[in-house]
């Protein structure tokens, strides 16, 4: 079968050259079977591809430190291979070595003079140590300003928000614990430099992945309106959400201001609310979208009034195609102050999130219900001397269960019991005396329509704080409401920058390498990014969209468009490389809209047309 497949190869080879050059005889090479090699190059081409546009390479070479006369590899070459192994889905970094000398990518180890058994782990160890002693947020940042300007992609919005990390294993965090020797008196000018950063530890903290046993690292991330990272930061497992929101705003402000963006509108989530920081805002001048947390009386307030004034503005739905399913919304823009500064907020009620609350409300009300009942039953085994005293105490829990809005009923019940002696009593004694109690009984209904409604109405309803005096066009407020619902950008690179990594025994010796790590996948992020940017924009543009698995797919992951590489056919044989039969469908309209070409796999490089084709 193999030799079959082999010969129908060379002839596919043979007639391609034939085309090229007019003649049969003179383009067609015998080349023998065993010299053929074939490779599996998958997605990496194009991930190095990415890499360099990016200049990750470049911007590595030139932030850290190193000696160019006795390193064999650049630490650019390293970072550009790590970067572009992990998004093309390596998931073992202490197997990175093999995962090179698999990838079938000789042409571009060729072209950078590299050789895949240089990639080791000690290699990308030192990588991660070099890292760790510059300022690994200014390098990423570098990287995304570079892909930014390279694309001409301008930034309106800035999500920004933190998310937590949970790892595995018994971080120590000073050198003592370490069994490191201390530096000693003298300071070389890494370590100078080092001490000017916040410390990062991994340590334990609020843990939003719901792992309270593991220590974890934070990550605090700022994307513009379609998902493109402009900044992120590794954060202590403890960090402050509030008050890395509030530094986030006037650094991203100062940093995008220095790139020539003064007009940003900044949206974040109610992490980002204090009265300080929202008074910084105002300060600034900065347009904002952000939820008012329940920690503000003023949050329940405006609910209640809204409900009770009824005067609300129907959206309708917002969804790019809607249908039956689709939110709808209505809302109410109100103004009002906060310690003496007046902001504008819009109250907002979604039919989707009236859906999602009936559940968690319903079992509110029943965990409230059981409760109430498990009172009930102890209160009507008390006993009362008077029946005075029994109505004062159901009435304490029917006042509670009419706070609740839950519905109650009582009664008092009388019991007499007959006093009796030791003995048979004699025929002329008395009758006996009766010990008279009374016992509270109380039945627990079921929650009131009323109380269920107005619950309801509250839990499908949110508040949002905003300024909007810059970007005057964008007040209205289904785009308030729009703006605020893209948040969900920066939660997805949140769920790409969890993927699972397996770490070697190397990789896992100090914190400061998961810190530099943790700055590695953001350069991933980007990566992913702006490969999702070039094809979504490619295909908007022609008003066309992949087939895959008989669907239409007009914005395709990340995940999905670096599969259609994962079978391309390439040869190899004397040195020279071939792609007999390049691949079609998906796979050609991929690389179309990436702006490259296959040279990049047959060659090592490629030019890139991306700007030219898709401004054409």
């Amino acid at each position: 079968m193999r030799q079959v497949t082999m010969c129908r190869i060379c002839h596919k080879i043979g007639r391609m050259n034939t085309k090229k050059t007019g003649s049969a005889k003179a383009a067609t090479e015998t080349i023998a079977l065993e010299s053929i090699n074939v490779l599996t190059p998958g997605s990496a081409p194009v991930a190095l591809k990415l890499a360099r546009i990016g200049g990750i390479g470049e911007t590595v070479d030139g932030s850290v430190s190193w000696d160019r006369s006795r390193c064999s590899l650049s630490p650019g070459i390293v970072a550009e291979t790590l970067v572009s192994a992990l998004l093309c889905g390596c998931r073992a970094l202490y197997n990175m070595k093999s995962f090179w000398e698999e990838s079938g990518c000789a042409a571009w180890f060729e072209r950078n003079g590299v050789v895949p058994e240089q990639l080791n782990d000690d290699v990308y160890a030192r990588l991660l140590d070099r890292f760790s002693e510059c300022d690994m947020r200014k390098i990423v940042e570098t990287v995304a300003f570079r892909l930014r300007t390279a694309h001409g992609i301008k930034v309106s919005t800035v999500h920004f928000d933190t998310t937590s990390v949970s790892v595995e294993g018994d971080y120590a965090t000073t050198k003592e614990e370490r069994g490191e020797e201390s530096d000693g008196a003298e300071t070389s000018e890494p370590a100078a430099a080092d001490a000017e950063k916040p410390s990062f530890e991994i340590e334990r903290g609020h843990s939003k992945d719901r792992r309270p046993d593991l220590k974890q690292i934070k990550i605090g991330l700022a994307v513009q309106e379609d998902g493109i990272p402009l900044t992120g930061e590794l954060l202590s497992g403890s960090a402050s959400d509030r008050t890395w929101n509030g530094d986030a705003v006037g650094y991203i402000s100062e940093l995008l201001g220095g790139q020539g963006v003064e007009d940003a509108v900044f949206v974040a989530d109610s992490a980002l609310v204090s009265k300080e920081n929202l008074a910084e805002l105002a300060d600034g001048g900065m347009d904002f979208v952000t939820l008012l947390p329940g920690t503000f009386s003023l949050e329940k307030e405006l609910k209640e009034r809204a409900w009770r004034e009824e005067k609300w503005t129907d959206l309708g739905a917002l969804a790019r195609d809607p249908d039956e399913k689709s939110a709808r919304y209505k809302t109410r823009s109100v103004r009002e102050e906060i310690e003496g500064r007046t902001y504008d907020f819009l109250v907002v009620h979604s039919t989707k999130l009236e859906a999602l609350k009936e559940r968690s409300l319903k079992s509110r009300f029943d965990r409230l219900g059981v409760e109430l009942r498990k009172e009930s039953l102890a209160l009507r085994k008390r006993e009362f001397a008077c029946e005075e005293d029994a109505r004062r105490g159901g009435a304490e829990l029917l006042e509670k269960a009419a706070k609740y809005g839950i519905v109650a009923g009582f009664s008092v019940e009388l019991e007499e019991k007959a006093v009796r002696g030791k003995g048979r009593p004699k025929k002329d004694a008395p009758p006996p005396a009766t010990n008279r109690t009374w016992r509270a009984v109380v039945e627990i209904g079921e929650v009131e329509e009323k109380t269920w409604k107005s619950a309801m109405d509250r839990e499908s309803t949110f508040i949002l704080v905003y300024r909007m005096e810059k970007a005057v066009e964008r007040k209205n407020p289904a785009d308030i409401l729009r703006t605020y619902k893209n948040q969900n950008v920066v939660e997805q690179g949140f769920r790409f920058l969890k993927q699972p990594i397996y770490l070697g025994p190397v990789l896992l010796k100090k914190p400061e390498r998961v810190e530099a790590l943790g700055y590695v996948f953001l350069l991933v992020l980007l990566l992913a990014k702006y490969l999702e940017y070039r094809v979504r924009a490619s295909l908007e543009k022609e008003g066309d969209a992949l087939r895959v698995g008989g669907q239409k797919l007009a914005r395709p992951t990340t995940q999905t468009i670096l599969y259609h590489f994962g079978t391309v056919p390439l040869l190899e044989s004397g040195g020279k490389r071939f792609m007999p039969n390049p691949p079609g469908g998906n796979g050609t309209r991929i690389m179309d809209a990436l702006g490259f070409s296959w040279e990049l796999y047959t060659h090592g490089d490629c030019e890139d047309r991306f700007m030219e084709r898709f401004r054409s």
